[in-house]
């Protein structure tokens, strides 16, 4: 029985547009929406937690990064950002947890000596590059108090370390490998088997309530929880001057298993000659690199013209049900 029947949703709407322009005119075609369909040989055989963000969000951002590898191109970057930063703080924190794996058992002075020593010796070759690296380490230094404040609720709460940067790879479908890298792992005292999967952010505590407002949005925390086993899973922010761990809202083991059915519904979809569409929503667009290569403002502005013409009198276009089509299981509007 489901804790929330509502989570089911995304697997009795994990649906894929289907390929409408067989047929059309060229120029119809060169200014409308996106979505190819992928010949079964060419299909990913391995995905990660973000990749299959990617593909939630939009199909055919995914199509671009992970099917023609566009993601892979080097992007040259002359200044330091806050994927840098992000980078920097996961090897202290690694390095740090690796040092000292339980710090209920030090003097907390003398571990904050140790973390801003290990601090200044993952920022130190940055900083002998660009001095702008500066400013993101003195912005991690000043977390570096409430850090081992929350470590040390979180151990009075009765989980310790176990592991970090823990690599896996995990069949999850026919010719389908989920894989990636877990930030941290940590297990419940007096109970090996009960496990939390964390995930560490430079994103501020509202950012990350918002995108585990609905279920099915961001798998990443989901995907590592299925990989684990995990009872427990969290966004932990890392920005401002406050640390706190972000958790969904519904059942993680339910959530963790809805998702890897979805994802596998979803490939078999693929494999049967599915589209991959693009979606055109704002929050998406807003920050992919692949809107130009989606071309959004031609066919945006071709919609655009056909709904004034539907207003002047003309009939609308039928949709499924007479409502808005999903992609797989979430709604863009």
């Amino acid at each position: 029985i489901l804790i929330n029947p509502d989570l089911r949703e995304l697997i009795e709407f994990a649906q894929v547009r289907i390929d409408e322009d067989r047929g059309s005119r060229i120029e119809d075609r060169v200014s409308a929406m996106p979505r190819p369909v992928v010949p079964v040989q060419q299909l990913p055989q391995r995905i990660s937690p973000s990749g299959y963000n990617s593909l939630v969000a939009c199909p055919y951002q995914y199509f671009a990064r992970h099917v023609l590898r566009l993601n892979e191109l080097d992007e040259v970057r002359e200044e330091l950002d806050k994927r840098d930063y992000g980078t920097w703080v996961h090897e202290v924190l690694q390095r740090f947890h690796t040092e000292i794996p339980q710090l209920q058992s030090q003097d907390k002075a003398e571990a904050e000596q140790v973390m801003r020593r290990i601090s200044d010796e993952v920022f130190a070759e940055a900083l002998a590059h660009d001095y702008l690296a500066q400013a993101w380490l003195l912005r991690w230094q000043a977390l570096i108090p409430a850090y081992l404040d929350w470590q040390l609720e979180n151990e009075e709460a009765g989980w310790r370390y176990q592991g970090s940067e823990v690599p896996f790879e995990i069949e999850v479908a026919e010719s389908l490998l989920l894989r990636g890298r877990l930030d941290r792992v940590d297990v419940y005292v007096g109970d090996i088997e009960r496990l939390s999967v964390l995930d560490y952010k430079t994103q501020s505590i509202p950012v990350l309530k918002n995108k585990l407002k609905e279920p099915g949005e961001d798998v990443q925390l989901a995907c590592y929880a299925f990989v684990q086993a995990a009872g427990a899973a969290a966004f932990v922010s890392l920005a401002d001057d406050t640390v706190l761990a972000v958790s969904p809202t519904d059942d993680i083991s339910e959530l963790a298993q809805l998702n890897i059915e979805r994802l596998q519904t979803v490939f078999a979809q693929l494999r049967s000659g599915t589209a991959l569409p693009a979606h055109g929503a704002e929050t998406v667009c807003g920050y992919c690199e692949m809107k130009g290569l989606c071309r959004r403002g031609e066919w945006e502005e071709k919609q655009d013209s056909g709904f004034r013409m539907q207003d002047s009198g003309n009939p609308k276009p039928e949709t499924e049900n007479g409502k808005p089509q999903t992609v797989n299981g979430v709604h863009h509007g």
